[in-house]
């Protein structure tokens, strides 16, 4: 799994960073005068991949509560193997890793793009853990397998949601969006 560009809000200093990239050779440098936030995206980004808690530090005054936003790439075998429902535990351990936070803290929202190469162009798939308004065949697994789905279920479970009418998983491509709300 890589990140390849972030997105922060209402985070310690930070009110918006919009959505920054990171460099594709791998090193991404940082620089600002000192209390411009460059700790205050590390620290967001670290938040992300941590059982850290938030504190009342981390809050912005009289603002919305914090939203962190990664735009992530998996490596092709992971992420279709995955979406298929038939990935191993090795297979999808990154991924499982990752979003095994999500939580009475965290809400995670993923969606997977279209795939350029693809032939059905139309593909958007969004499925946000907390809110109610999941696609039918998301809710109607979810309401069978209880509150505590965790992201890699709903990875298994894609082949229950295809035949409801979700595209095959050659049309995904390996991007997903991850996005935190910090409650």
């Amino acid at each position: 799994m890589k990140i390849t560009k972030f997105r922060i809000k209402n985070f310690r200093s930070i009110i918006d960073t919009d959505w920054r990239n990171f460099s594709a050779d791998g090193v991404t440098v940082l620089v600002g005068q000192n209390e411009s936030g460059k700790s205050a995206i590390l620290e967001a980004l670290s938040l992300t991949f941590s059982r850290s808690h938030i504190t009342n530090d981390d809050l912005r005054y009289d603002c919305e509560l914090p939203e962190i936003w990664l735009a992530l790439e998996f490596s092709e075998s992971q992420f279709d193997k995955a979406l298929v429902g038939n990935a191993t535990e090795e297979d999808i351990k990154t991924i499982q890793n990752h979003f095994k936070r999500v939580g009475h803290r965290t809400q995670c929202f993923f969606k997977w793009y279209e795939d350029p190469e693809a032939q059905d162009r139309n593909f958007s798939c969004e499925i946000d853990l907390n809110e109610p308004e999941l696609s039918r065949a998301a809710m109607e697994y979810i309401s069978k397998e209880g509150e505590n789905l965790q992201p890699t279920q709903i990875f298994r479970t894609s082949p229950q949601l295809r035949y409801s009418g979700w595209p095959q998983p050659s049309h995904y491509s390996n991007q997903a969006l991850a996005y935190y709300q910090i409650q």
